[in-house]
């Protein structure tokens, strides 16, 4: 699997790849319309939202990862059953940061990296058995759907450094996992500070990251966020095929650099003997053109980009044609949206207050 790795940074930086899918000339305009809010519980609201993912029926499952619940609404918005509490038994949830829900057939799957595991439950909430999960938290952490699996993070040391993974589960259990590539060496995308017996992390803003998710046929789907350019690697390690548009990048503005940088501006003010590395990091001048890829229950790639016209979401079918272009809807940045069917669903967040709230859209395609 260390091949994987090794092709999918080399077809990333590659300028002449030899399977190239492209936009149409005129893609269709589809557009989005609120069919409801949910704002959460009336006495307490949102804890801390982490995912929403829906079931044919277009039944609604909201992770609440600060309550280790998942509150289950019918397509009307109306609250049918909750699952879940705090605990280490069955049917209950660990508090650690970086919970994820997805599907295995008609079977919940709830990454619970408090208790280890990957739990498996029914629709209703019966507990039906788990399989063990790497301990790994954080607000990006979170379960992958492709098709019918889903993939779980997971790491292994490699040369004294450790390499992310993606583990994939089925039906039947555990199954191979996907080497994750490296961020980009020539764009660091935090600063790193020993301070007073711990260490901070402030994030680099509008650094280049890379983008990878696991595809419905088991290959890795990714790109660097500073180029409208995907690379769809096999299993083996071989490019299947690229994605790629012309989208020219937008300017970091005097004012967005600095305001990017006042949580790290602060602490330095107040901890000037820290030795933070990069202690000065270079002043970016374009912004990221890619902002997340999502797949659809059909195996559809969402492209969520920057442009001109605001934040945009262009939908490629398996071929890499594409199908559909549409303003994106406001979400949280490290919250992806959920696509099923017609649906759309967002997590958003009040940016005065904190409060959350989840977003049901329904897509027009014309």
């Amino acid at each position: 699997m260390r091949r994987l790795v090794v092709a999918a940074v080399a077809a990333l930086a590659a300028c002449s790849p030899a399977k190239r899918s492209g936009s149409a000339p005129a893609p269709p305009r589809w557009h989005l319309e609120l069919v409801t809010t949910l704002a959460g519980p009336e006495d307490t609201g949102w804890t801390r939202l982490k995912d929403v993912v829906a079931d044919g029926r277009g039944m609604l499952y909201v992770l609440d990862e600060g309550a280790a619940q998942i509150r289950v609404f019918d397509s009307a918005g109306a609250l049918v059953r909750v699952i879940g509490r705090k605990g280490a038994g069955p049917a209950e949830f660990g508090d650690a940061y970086g919970m994820g829900i997805g599907w295995l057939g008609d079977t919940l799957a709830v990454l619970d990296p408090g208790n280890g595991r990957l739990a498996r439950l029914s629709a209703t909430g019966d507990w039906i058995g788990s399989w063990p999960a790497k301990r790994i938290t954080g607000r990006d952490v979170r379960l992958r759907q492709a098709g019918a699996a889903v993939y779980a993070p997971d790491w292994r040391p490699v040369g004294g450094k450790p390499q992310s993974l993606l583990v994939r589960y089925t039906t039947r259990g555990v199954g191979d996992t996907l080497v994750l590539p490296e961020r980009p060496a020539d764009s660091p995308g935090a600063i790193v500070c020993p301070a007073s017996g711990a260490i901070r992390f402030f994030s680099i803003p509008f650094a280049t990251g890379v983008l990878a998710i696991p595809g419905p046929a088991g290959e890795l789907v990714t790109a660097r966020t500073d180029r409208y350019r995907i690379v769809f690697v096999s299993p083996n390690g071989d490019s299947l095929r690229t994605i790629s548009r012309e989208i020219a990048p937008l300017a970091v503005t005097d004012s967005e650099w600095p305001a990017g940088l006042a949580e790290y501006t602060e602490f330095r003010a107040k901890n000037p003997a820290a030795s933070c590395d990069p202690a000065t990091p270079g002043r970016v001048r374009l912004k990221p053109v890619l902002r997340s890829l999502v797949l659809d229950d059909a195996g559809d790639l969402w492209v969520e980009h920057r442009s001109a016209e605001g934040d945009m979401l262009d939908v490629f079918d398996r071929d890499g044609k594409l199908r559909g272009v549409l303003a994106a809807p406001p979400h949280e940045t490290e919250i992806p949206i959920y696509v099923r069917g017609d649906r759309v669903s967002t997590i958003t967040v009040e940016e005065t207050t904190g409060a959350q709230a989840v977003n049901v859209y329904r897509l027009v395609r014309r």
